[in-house]
């Protein structure tokens, strides 16, 4: 079941205005790379494309009615003409059998020979490989014939989050569509909508940590997750000296996350994220221009740390560093060597 159609619109209405006149110009794609960063929406409005090319009482082929069998079919991920395929949790990448079939049914089965068959609607098939990140070698390859020569009335829609981390020659056969973060106030309307959060504060809060994802700003409203964040802030507040404490706490907090490397990776993430915002605030905060809207936690850590007596060059770095970090992630750095090189870093830069 696919979340709320709405979220599509929030944020991305040039997005899809763009597709509405592309297919009432006759000049639809065959082949898309939807890339921003996760919890954005990208599978969300992928599957509303969908919906839009299938629906049979659509306003335009890219507004559909969600009501009538089509659309339905398509919401329940059930419908013949729409396959979406993704990374199963216990591998590390999506098999190369989900493609284009074992190795007893190699090019007779999987999502490559689903595609090159006829749509059963007589009007499109789409085809969603979502999470391209986790395509490797051999499986990307697998798709280059099918993105270079789709099939008449196809789409295909690879949903990623990082453009470097996809081959040249996937990204040379694919349109780029790409997806920026939701605002603040789309996110907190959705929050309170969907009853994540009871209050417009949290709610606030919530939004506010996001960095402009929904699936970021679910987290933000636990407070275990909360905690995490402060704790992670108040010791980079304290580096040099609290910097094994740093290291441990990062490290019960990946542990905690679970085995899967995607799960320690979205960890890591978090982690790198709260480091982006703390050094933000830290260099505002040593120019004398702490912003207001900072959530009030991390004012408060911020202001009573002796963080002002630093130089704006050494904040900085600290800032790139963390930045830098974020890229390192998405490019699969080893998980377990990264934070205590990240770590030494930040105490060394300043």
């Amino acid at each position: 079941m696919i979340p709320e159609l709405e979220s599509a619109f929030l944020g991305h209405a040039p997005i899809l205005e763009g597709f509405r006149q592309c297919v009432a110009r006759g000049r639809l794609g065959s082949s898309y790379l939807f890339v921003g960063p996760p919890g954005v929406g990208k599978k969300t409005l992928a599957l509303r494309l969908a919906q839009g090319l299938l629906c049979t009482n659509a306003a335009s082929p890219v507004d559909p009615c969600q009501k009538c069998a089509e659309c339905q079919r398509i919401r329940a991920e059930s419908h013949p003409d729409v396959l979406v395929i993704e990374r199963p949790r216990d591998r590390a990448f999506i098999p190369l059998e989900l493609l284009v079939g074992d190795r007893d049914h190699r090019s007779t089965e999987g999502f490559c020979h689903w595609v090159s068959l006829s749509p059963q609607s007589n009007r499109y098939k789409i085809g969603i490989i979502d999470d391209a990140d986790y395509l490797n070698t051999e499986g990307a390859n697998s798709l280059l014939k099918t993105l270079e020569e789709p099939p008449s009335r196809s789409v295909l829609i690879l949903i990623a989050t990082s453009e470097q981390r996809q081959l040249p020659t996937i990204r040379s056969r694919c349109q780029i569509v790409r997806f920026g973060g939701l605002s603040e106030a789309d996110l907190q309307r959705l929050l309170l909508q969907h009853g994540h959060c009871t209050s417009g504060e949290q709610a606030q809060l919530a939004a506010a940590a996001a960095e402009g994802s929904l699936e970021m700003a679910h987290y933000a409203c636990d407070s275990d997750w909360s905690d995490m964040r402060d704790r992670t802030w108040r010791g980079l507040a304290g580096l040099p000296q609290s910097r094994w404490e740093l290291v441990e706490h990062i490290q019960q907090y990946l542990d905690a996350a679970g085995s899967e490397s995607s799960e320690k990776r979205r960890a890591v993430r978090n982690v790198l994220n709260w480091s982006v915002q703390f050094w933000r605030a830290a260099l505002r905060n040593s120019q004398q221009n702490l912003a207001t809207d900072s959530p009030s936690v991390l004012t408060e850590i911020v202001l009573s740390s002796t963080l002002r007596a630093e130089t704006p060059d050494a904040l900085s770095n600290c800032l790139e560093r963390s930045i830098d970090g974020l890229a390192q992630i998405d490019n699969n750095v080893i998980v377990a060597g990264f934070i205590d090189a990240w770590v030494d870093d930040l105490a060394l830069g300043r």
